[in-house]
């Protein structure tokens, strides 16, 4: 039995096919054989047991590379002559467009290398002369300075070197002396707007926010620092603040808050110097509550 489909003929054997092209080339023919891939001189023979049968597969001719390549070079040829054509069209933009380009980045490493640069380093030598006197707990000289060239204090060095690394951590510094003197609300201020990742001293500096809201009086915006600085999981430092949040809880009267935070501490730092008498803070949390 034989069918036509699509141009191509073939014929089923045994529950088999067989695909030839009769009608490209009339002189071959289909072959018996068991599954085989044979290639003529013009045509694939393909044969698909019968649980293939269904597919209607026609026969694989070769490609005739030769003749698609002229379409292809055409192809590009009109391709590259639209590019010329929008080039020639555009080209004073382009190149207004590349300079400005060229510009910007050029602008951006002089002012980098020229003015950055060297701020930076003079930076760094005022902030080591006013970390001397931090060392030696003389806050009020750190921050504000000696009077001199020499020592402009934190506050300085924050005002004169913005945009600097040495003014960022300034800015850590100065809020550290201002909590120290007592004066919260600038502690708050330059505390904020230290930009850190280091994962010790960011949560320190967010802690400490949060004591400052706590002295004064602002209990629940000290909490949620303390939670904050809490959250970055370091186990130094984390049940600290849990502590602190805890212990602010029981200020509140939310002492069922205070119990998990306790408990969080005894469950999940247990190592910590802090962990160590936890279950006489949950137990006093936990009378308090009832």
């Amino acid at each position: 039995m034989s069918r036509r489909m699509g141009g191509y003929g073939y014929s089923t054997e045994s529950g088999s096919r067989f695909f030839s092209c009769p009608d490209v080339f009339p002189n071959v023919r289909s072959k018996k054989s068991k599954n085989f891939l044979n290639i003529g001189d013009n045509c694939v023979f393909l044969r698909f047991k019968s649980i293939f049968s269904f597919l209607n597969i026609p026969c694989f001719m070769a490609t005739n590379k030769g003749a698609q390549e002229p379409d292809n070079l055409k192809t590009v040829e009109n391709v590259l002559s639209q590019s010329e054509a929008f080039i020639e069209k555009y080209q004073k933009q382009i190149l207004y467009g590349v300079g400005i380009v060229v510009l910007v980045v050029l602008a951006i490493l002089a002012f980098r290398n020229w003015y950055l640069v060297p701020r930076e380093s003079k930076a760094e030598t005022k902030l080591a002369v006013c970390q001397n006197y931090f060392a030696v707990d003389s806050f009020q000289v750190a921050l504000n300075g000696d009077g001199t060239e020499n020592c402009i204090g934190f506050k300085g060095v924050v005002d004169e070197y913005g945009m600097t690394n040495s003014a960022n951590l300034a800015n850590a510094y100065a809020g550290v002396c201002c909590y120290k003197l007592k004066d919260y609300n600038n502690a708050i201020k330059y505390l904020k707007k230290f930009n850190g990742k280091d994962l010790n001293i960011a949560p320190s500096i967010t802690g400490l926010i949060g004591d400052s809201y706590v002295e004064l009086g602002q209990v629940e915006e000290g909490i949620k620092y303390f939670l904050k600085a809490a959250d970055v999981d370091n186990e130094m430092i984390s049940p600290i603040y849990l502590k602190k949040a805890a212990i602010a809880y029981e200020s509140r009267g939310d002492y069922k808050k205070a119990v998990e935070a306790y408990t969080k501490i005894k469950d999940q730092y247990v190592r910590s110097q802090e962990a160590a008498d936890m279950d006489r803070y949950i137990a006093r949390a936990q009378a308090l509550e009832k």
